[in-house]
């Protein structure tokens, strides 16, 4: 179980909450009472609630067809969990819907730095 933890743990440093979420799942179905785990849950589930706030605001955004709003959102999703599924087609959605398909590469429309996209992000 020691080594459940710390794969839950290194998930986390990484921002893969999926990752984070099965580790922790292995983890607590061997020591329920676990506190370790029980505390790197709060964290998770303290994480995926700011990733799902990100997530309805991006939508909100592309509901409206504002796509750099939805694009800065969905980004801040998939910088809280680079495994989100929803949030990687959200950024990638609202990147052509904005029209920066069709632009040189460069920063993002309303970041200094481009999207918050993590590493490996496909």
């Amino acid at each position: 179980m020691p080594h459940e933890l710390a794969a839950a743990w290194q998930s986390m440093q990484k921002n893969d909450l999926k990752s984070a979420q099965g580790s922790l799942d292995r983890a607590l179905a061997a020591d329920p009472n676990n506190s370790e785990a029980f505390m790197l849950r709060q964290d998770l589930m303290s994480r995926e609630q700011n990733r799902d706030d990100a997530l309805i605001a991006a939508r909100g955004c592309a509901a409206q067809h504002q796509w750099r709003c939805a694009w800065h959102n969905a980004g801040k999703a998939l910088a809280i969990d680079s495994s989100s599924a929803e949030a990687k087609a959200m950024v990638q959605r609202s990147i052509v819907g904005s029209g920066a398909m069709d632009l040189p590469a460069g920063p993002g429309p309303d970041m200094p730095d481009g999207p918050v996209m993590p590493p490996g992000y496909h």
